[in-house]
């Protein structure tokens, strides 16, 4: 595919309760883990974008931060560390879709969905089967090949 971006769009500053002045994050939540004992604690592997649907397997991220396996994209920023920095220049993650080809004609499609915990875009997930975590955000965006 083309180069795609996923870019934190936070133009504007935020103030916290203190009046400190920061950016906003936009990290990646698609693998979230949670400690049941701990509500608060979760673990997360900062991957943000990956492949869902039956033939996910036939696809791959092309990027610097694509997983080992491919299947799925961390959200990385120039920094080097999670998450993407909003702000007046604000980070992006950078990314192709690449097909890794099949043995059998026909159509091959899958979801490349992006999960973050941003509310300004997106749909909110409840949480149920086959959807992000609750409360998080996601964007599906199909990719289709077909082989002849």
């Amino acid at each position: 595919s083309a180069e795609r971006h996923v870019r934190n769009a936070q133009k504007a500053t935020l103030t916290d309760q203190k009046n400190s002045v920061w950016r906003s994050v936009l990290y990646g939540m698609c693998r979230v883990a949670s400690d049941p004992k701990r509500v608060y604690l979760t673990t997360t592997e900062h991957v943000g974008v990956e492949f869902i649907g039956e033939h996910a397997a036939h696809f791959t991220f092309v990027g610097k931060n694509a997983t080992d396996t491919g299947n799925g994209l961390a959200l990385i920023g120039e920094d080097g560390k999670p998450g993407l920095e909003g702000g007046s220049e604000p980070e992006t993650e950078a990314f192709q879709v690449a097909f890794r080809g099949a043995a059998t004609v026909g159509t091959y499609r899958a979801i490349v969905r992006v999960v973050t915990q941003a509310g300004n875009t997106g749909v909110p997930s409840s949480g149920n089967r086959g959807e992000p975590q609750a409360g998080f955000y996601s964007v599906n965006i199909p990719v289709e090949v077909i082989v002849q």
